[in-house]
């Protein structure tokens, strides 16, 4: 088979049809790529991600205190229970501040 042959030609001008109306719908769409994440979206990934840091501190430390005192799994299971109370008040504390600046807002 030809590379140069009147398929491969066909081809080249069908794509360059197509590409030229894609871009056509782009613009009359307006699209101008994807969008950034709103600003509440990130605020709620860092309540989050703050919420999960919480728990896995509280079961390192719970981690250790058993290891040293040999008092396992009573430590780690106590400290999780701790760092969960506390990544729910964090979060929580996190997300009120977040209603806040964005009570105005639509």
């Amino acid at each position: 088979m030809s590379t140069n042959g009147p398929d491969n030609q066909d081809f080249e001008a069908r794509l360059r049809e197509a590409k030229s109306e894609f871009e056509k719908m782009e613009i009359q769409a307006g699209n101008k790529g994807p969008e950034e994440p709103s600003e509440g979206a990130i605020r709620s990934g860092h309540a989050g991600a703050e919420f999960l840091a919480n728990v896995f501190a509280g079961a390192i430390v719970g981690y250790l205190i058993d290891s040293f005192a040999g008092t396992r799994p009573w430590g780690m299971i106590g400290m999780m229970v701790l760092g969960f109370v506390s990544g729910v008040i964090r979060a929580n504390a996190a997300m009120r501040e977040n209603n806040k600046k964005n009570a105005g807002k639509p």
